[in-house]
């Protein structure tokens, strides 16, 4: 219930909830308007393996130079690491399956974490000052240590929606690809110039596994072996059927068998596995509309059909 010892509470509340979603609503407008851009400008299709982002200024987290707020938080991750000897071995997993090929990425992303953590606290403080005078410094605390633990975690909910938005565009992009692969394969070109001309193919229509492919195809050129690049390919994506795909040509070049056959064989397994996959989303489609049905729908249907009906036997009963 409203009263005037919680309005300060939750007016501080709306405030947060309103810029976080004005920041979030401004990110996804600005990530959009870029998408289309380049789709209407035809620009990504002309595009090479040079526009992908490899070295120290590659792209992090939406920022192709290092802004002042990135030079901060790399500076206070960096003083976090400074006491660590042994830093964890592939810790840039996570950023290179979100998209983030930027070796730093860790070092910003914990000094990000904590600079907002930081900037939490202090307008949460300004903002007690305002509107939580009422409260005792023991809730004030509290509410302050609230907010700061949710802009502490808020990276991680970032790099996860990233990561998994990324997954399911490679996810959906893979039948086409992998039907364009067969067919290259099929024609007499060689493993390494078909997944090229995938990648170019699919660039458009999923710019991540097209720049995926590239970068394979980069480290062939630049004298790794093909073996190391698909397992490379492999860990970057994180997806299942990719891994079985490259187990599949990494056997194929082991055991000398025919690739083109191995690939058909695969692309025909490959779609009966969407098929049962989709199968199964349309299984648990019933059970997962049950909720929604009797809390918000079925009162619906009963007020309109009954309620007329309802009405008039009140007014029988008053009448009499």
């Amino acid at each position: 219930m409203l009263t005037a010892e919680n309005f300060p509470i939750i007016a501080s509340l709306m405030i947060f909830i309103s810029i976080l979603l004005l920041f979030l609503g401004a990110f996804a407008y600005r990530s959009r308007m870029k998408s289309r851009s380049r789709l209407f400008s035809g620009a990504g299709a002309s595009e090479g393996p040079s526009a992908l982002p490899l070295n120290g200024s590659a792209d992090v987290m939406g920022s192709r130079s290092p802004r002042p707020l990135l030079k901060t938080a790399k500076k206070i991750g960096q003083a976090m690491e400074a006491g660590e000897k042994d830093l964890p071995k592939g810790r840039n997993v996570p950023f290179l399956q979100a998209g983030i090929r930027n070796g730093d990425a860790p070092t910003i992303f914990m000094g990000t974490k904590v600079l907002l953590a930081s900037l939490s606290a202090a307008g949460l403080f300004l903002l007690g000052q305002m509107f939580l005078r009422h409260l005792l410094p023991s809730h004030r605390f509290l509410v302050a240590a609230s907010f700061s633990a949710a802009a502490y975690y808020l990276p991680n909910i970032w790099l996860r929606v990233r990561t998994s938005t990324r997954k399911r565009n490679i996810q959906n992009a893979l039948p086409d690809a992998l039907d364009l692969l067969v067919v290259c394969v099929e024609a007499g070109m060689s493993l390494d110039a078909s997944l090229q001309r995938v990648g170019q193919e699919m660039r458009l229509q999923c710019r991540e596994l097209s720049d995926e492919l590239f970068l394979m195809n980069l480290e062939i050129r630049a004298g790794k072996s093909r073996r190391d690049a698909l397992k490379n390919l492999a860990v970057r994506t994180g997806l299942e059927d990719v891994n079985s795909l490259v187990t599949l040509l990494i056997q194929t070049e082991q055991f000398g068998t025919s690739i083109s056959q191995a690939l058909r064989v695969y692309s025909d397994t490959f779609r009966t596995k969407r098929m049962q996959r989709a199968e199964e989303i349309a299984a648990k489609l019933p059970v997962k509309l049950l909720l929604p049905l009797v809390l918000f729908i079925f009162p619906s249907i009963f007020v309109v059909l009954l309620g007329p009906a309802a009405i008039n036997i009140f007014r029988v009963l008053i009448k009499k």
